[in-house]
């Protein structure tokens, strides 16, 4: 069972700041958020997720973002269900930095669906969360589901 929400942590004599909370059957992750009064990154670190795809043919994401955006590559929705919403490791404004080595840092978005679509069935992602984008992911346009 997978429970999300978000938690106020106070490092020593540090002023509580926001973070995301994961509680998962054996695991805890905290991530920093961002100071939504200024609109900038606490902290976002990378960190690397491991898929296993089973008997879907995708991960279940849908991205946006590429080099024709200035944008990273960005998980943009999850579907339920899937194998990147079964990991309980990726959310939405993660940023894809590496699929199985290869780096998506100055990939198109096309480039990017690309590498994701060919992958094995065990998939290696460099994620780092960007709380910032939110505001990208909310504009409505065309998703395509990987």
């Amino acid at each position: 069972m997978l429970h999300t929400g978000t938690v106020k942590v106070s490092i020593g004599k540090a002023p509580p700041c926001p973070m995301k909370l994961t509680l998962n059957i054996d695991t805890i992750t905290l991530q920093k958020e961002v100071d939504e009064e200024t609109d900038t990154e606490v902290d976002s670190q990378t960190r690397v997720v491991e898929l296993h795809k089973g008997g879907y043919s995708g991960l279940g994401i849908s991205i946006k973002g590429g080099r024709e955006h200035h944008l990273p590559i960005l998980i943009s929705r999850m579907m339920r269900g899937q194998p990147a919403d079964q990991s309980g490791q990726l959310f939405i404004g993660d940023a894809i930095l590496r699929v199985d080595g290869v780096s998506l840092l100055k990939a198109s978005h096309d480039e990017a669906v690309n590498v994701l679509k060919n992958t094995g069935p065990v998939v290696k992602l460099v994620i780092k969360h960007y709380q910032v984008a939110n505001q990208f992911l909310k504009r409505s346009s065309e998703y395509l589901t990987i």
